[in-house]
């Protein structure tokens, strides 16, 4: 077989997909010598390379490279909880389905993070569980104040949803419901919001 007809053959992996050859990703996508020449503007600068002029078009991300300082006011500063934290930990039920929510304090007592161990590991409740109660964390740490995060929270309605153990929260809509629940009769000043 001659070497040019060798080169452009696809090759296979032990995984069983395709993969190209250089040679072949060549003839794909030729390289032109000489591009297409652009209409020059007072907006427009010269490639970092010496290659062809490139009109520079606003909008957002022109803007948000433009503008660093911009950037720096809209990015948060993370409050960390200690690495030896206090912690509360409940333990509930939605309609039959057990779990423990725990809660890491802050020194002043404020909620920082949660966690939610439902009594089936590893099923998908218990997964989206851990996500969920990884978000709330970050959004907490981030400067989400409690009172909002329960309130966005509040009134979720998926199941497993019912009768709870807790006598202030009878019924709920959703574990997440009775968390966000749990979290406010706990944790937020009656008095706010």
């Amino acid at each position: 077989m001659p070497q040019s007809q060798r080169t452009c053959k696809t090759t296979k992996r032990s995984t069983g997909r395709r993969r190209s050859t250089p040679r072949e990703t060549l003839q794909e996508a030729p390289l032109d010598p000489k591009p297409a020449p652009t209409p020059a503007s007072a907006d427009s600068a010269p490639a970092a390379s010496g290659g062809p002029i490139v009109p520079s078009v606003p909008g957002p991300k022109a803007a948000i490279g433009d503008q660093p300082e911009a950037n720096q006011d809209m990015i948060a500063t993370r409050r960390t909880l200690p690495e030896t934290r206090s912690s509360c930990t409940h333990k509930f039920a939605v309609a039959g389905h057990e779990g423990y929510l725990t809660i890491g304090l802050h020194p002043d007592g404020q909620p920082g993070e949660i966690f939610i161990k439902m009594s089936k590991a590893g099923s998908t409740l218990s997964g989206m569980c851990q996500a969920f109660t990884r978000a709330f964390s970050l959004a907490l740490q981030f400067g989400l104040s409690l009172e909002d995060a329960c309130r966005r929270f509040k009134g979720m309605r998926f199941e497993p949803m019912g009768m709870t153990q807790n006598p202030e929260i009878p019924e709920a809509d959703s574990i997440i419901d009775y968390v966000a629940r749990y979290l406010e009769l706990t944790y937020c000043d009656p008095d706010r919001g």
